[in-house]
């Protein structure tokens, strides 16, 4: 991974470990996932590598949208809040990515 900063590239080599953690943390996130909206084969999480943020991207149906997010999103939120500590104890932050429904769903009203 490489970050220009003034005119400088730095590289910041990406670890085995490192991909490790992150498919962990992938792993999990489907099995709790899979385990709210019920067994579907269609779900799906891409891992999109930044600096220091992962963002987790959700790949589902359309249908299953509203078990995803729970009332007044409550369930994405409680697994992001979840997702938090589990990440910091691995070194990056991450952040969860739901089609169809806003990162923060304060701004979209």
């Amino acid at each position: 991974m490489k970050v220009i900063k003034r005119s400088v590239v730095l590289d910041f080599p990406e670890s085995e470990d490192s991909k490790v953690e992150r498919e962990r943390v992938r792993q999990f996130l489907l099995e709790a996932l899979q385990l709210v909206v019920g067994n579907t084969t269609q779900m799906d999480i891409n891992i999109e590598l930044g600096e220091r943020t992962t963002v987790y991207r959700v790949a589902c149906p359309q249908e299953v949208i509203g078990r995803l997010m729970g009332k007044k999103g409550r369930n994405i939120e409680a697994l992001r809040a979840l997702l938090t500590p589990i990440c910091y104890n691995y070194g990056f932050r991450a952040v969860i990515e739901i089609p169809f429904y806003p990162q923060n769903p304060a701004s979209a009203e």
